[in-house]
């Protein structure tokens, strides 16, 4: 098949060419502003030729989705590589996953128009999304599910960084409003650590909730299928480094626990560790400082920790850069060491917060 430029889709999107041109064509579709129809099988996308506005999108879709899977790669397959250490097997599960569930945000989500008589989509479509589903097998499925989670998980470290409110709920409990705003939606989140791109305002009696994941779920009980705990033996077949050890502990971990080097992962502890209120609990409080707090909070900590080990307790002068940790131990790390940083900050009379204002890990 070959574009309307002479070069093939799929060296712009790789694997899961056909999910990736199914979601063009629905996007292209409601961009004219036609009423959105069933493509049919998604196996049926590869005998038409790809519009110029289809391979637009392919190649704008494939930057959010190769990012996701850096990302992806990063924090569940490869942990000393920022670029997919995915094999092509794995790469195009993940791939696939994620495409099908942009499908369902474009026709059923944030993604999707309202009916005739005004009714959003999502309102009208609980029955269409199961259908939708239902012509998956039961590990595509559980691929789906997997990829969704990553998606949520991704969303809320995000909002977990911004430490911010909608109303009177907290944004990282809105698992399903993540999915039904979409992977670009949620890819600018974790870019800018920020809740800004999810929609505003939220969708009315949070229809959202019962976007992708309740249709799954009752499916998958309906074939007495089950969605493992781990990545692996559903999108991985392998984990680098999953024996590896915590440098401090000594001791090996179960899969569940990642392990981080300051090197890559100062930035990411903003939206894992314990937020600063959380932590301050834990100190004497009349050595806590209201200016702390909004320092803290505001912090790239990319920044802020390569700080705080230049301060480092003698508990710790053994510790380097390149030393492999868990969570645990840095988040030890960070109590024991952020009021002697904070101390020896009002020595120096730097009390300006500009040198650590909050930005997005870099890759």
């Amino acid at each position: 098949m070959i574009g309307s430029n002479g070069a093939s889709p799929y060296d712009l999107v790789g694997p899961a060419l056909l999910q990736a041109l199914q979601l063009a064509r629905y996007q292209a579709l409601r961009d004219t502003g036609k009423k959105i129809v069933s493509l049919g099988n998604e196996n049926d996308v590869i005998n038409q030729r790809v519009t110029h506005e289809e391979e637009r999108i392919l190649c704008s879709n494939a930057s959010v989705v190769s990012a996701l899977e850096d990302l992806f790669s990063w924090r569940h397959k490869d942990r000393t590589s920022k670029i997919s250490r995915l094999s092509y097997v794995e790469s195009w599960k993940f791939r696939r996953a994620m495409y099908r569930i942009w499908i369902m945000s474009t026709l059923y989500g944030h993604g999707a128009s309202s009916t005739s008589n005004g009714q959003p989509v999502l309102a009208a479509s609980f029955g269409e999304q199961k259908a939708f589903l239902q012509q998956f097998t039961s590990q595509e499925l559980v691929q789906i599910s997997k990829v969704a989670i990553f998606l949520q998980s991704t969303a809320s470290w995000a909002i977990f960084a911004e430490r911010k409110l909608i109303g009177s709920l907290d944004v990282y409990d809105f698992d399903s409003l993540y999915l039904y705003a979409g992977p670009r939606v949620v890819l600018r989140c974790y870019e800018e650590a920020s809740s800004n791109p999810l929609p505003s305002p939220l969708p009315e009696d949070e229809l959202y909730d019962d976007f992708l994941m309740p249709s799954l779920r009752e499916i998958l009980n309906d074939r007495n299928a089950s969605v493992p705990p781990a990545f692996i033996g559903s999108i991985l077949d392998e984990i680098h480094g999953e024996g590896d050890k915590c440098a401090q502990v000594w001791l090996y971990h179960p899969r569940s626990v990642r392990l981080l080097t300051f090197l890559l992962d100062w930035g990411y502890l903003k939206g894992t560790l314990e937020s600063p209120s959380e932590t301050f609990v834990k100190l004497p409080y009349n050595l806590v400082e209201k200016p702390l707090f909004q320092v803290v909070r505001s912090a790239d900590y990319s920044t802020l920790f390569h700080e705080l080990f230049a301060c480092r307790g003698d508990s710790f002068a053994k510790w380097s850069k390149e030393d492999w940790l868990c969570y645990d131990c840095i988040q030890n790390f960070f109590q024991q060491t952020l009021l002697r940083w904070w101390r020896d900050r009002k020595v120096r009379g730097n009390f300006e917060t500009s040198d650590l204002d909050m930005c997005v890990p870099k890759s």
